[in-house]
């Protein structure tokens, strides 16, 4: 179990390791050499090509299951409470509603691109202009779902009570491993309203059968209930589906083929 400095220290970990791939796909994008040797064809020839008889070869799955770890903010207050030894009287406190997070994930890439080799180089991007097979290859964005498997904090025993999880964006840095933002619901036991009401800053007693408890129960449903906070989340996500190595591409970078790739003059059919 995390307590509360070595769980503060993972998290600032976590958001330096988030700097550093900012950092790598800004320097990426950069340097990324040209290739002006394959078009961006629209849906509008791509569907002509495969009515005459082409074939498209799928370059990368838009699909893919993965595990991640990252942070999770709550956007609300959250308290534990304790029984003083001394006086007995029920103590509330503050805690930070930030955990660190492991989750399964579901990414899906929701646009692709279709290439196609150039005849001349320094021709038209234009259909006429293309010969050859045709590739399909997945945008960087795309949509993911989250399932929290495990929350480490300094309170871990108020967190994993119920199935929690959200939906987000996500940036794929190469094939299998992408950034993710999420709103997410994270599941958590919290004293109920009433006795929120009734005990905090009174230093009071909590008395049943006109003895003064001593420990509390987290399973006692009279005073405590499961919520769902809601809560933003940044985490990286490891893909499990491997995609198709693109060997036929000149070895070159699928995703700078996509970049530097001239767009046909033609408008995507909508």
């Amino acid at each position: 179990m995390f307590n509360y400095t070595q769980s503060q220290k993972l998290i600032g970990l976590l958001t330096n390791v988030s700097k550093v791939l900012f950092c790598l796909i800004a320097f990426v994008l950069i340097c990324s050499e040209s290739y002006g040797q394959y078009v961006r064809l629209n849906r509008t020839s791509v569907k002509h090509l495969q009515n005459i008889g082409e074939e498209v070869e799928q370059l990368g799955n838009p699909l893919k299951l993965g595990v991640s770890l990252g942070y999770n903010l709550g956007t609300r207050s959250l308290y534990n409470m304790s029984i003083n030894p001394t006086n007995y009287t029920v103590q509330f406190e503050r805690i930070s509603p930030a955990t660190v997070v492991l989750s399964t994930a579901v990414m899906f890439n929701v646009k692709t691109y279709f290439l196609r080799e150039k005849v001349n180089p320094a021709g038209p991007a234009t259909l006429a202009n293309t010969r050859g097979q045709v590739f399909a290859i997945p945008a960087r964005w795309s949509v993911g779902a989250v399932v929290n498997l495990a929350q480490f904090s300094a309170e871990s025993n108020l967190y994993n009570e119920q199935i929690d999880g959200g939906l987000g964006i996500g940036y794929e840095l190469n094939e299998n491993i992408f950034v993710l933002g999420s709103f997410e619901f994270m599941s958590v036991k919290q004293p109920r309203d009433y006795f929120i009401d009734q005990y905090k800053g009174k230093n009071s007693q909590l008395i049943i059968d006109e003895v003064p408890v001593k420990n509390f129960n987290y399973d006692d449903d009279n005073i405590f209930i499961n919520k769902y906070i809601p809560s933003v989340s940044l985490k990286i996500v490891f893909g499990l589906a491997l995609t198709k190595p693109a060997t036929n591409v000149d070895n070159a970078s699928t995703k700078s083929l996509i970049k530097s790739s001239p767009k046909e003059s033609e408008d995507d059919e909508k």
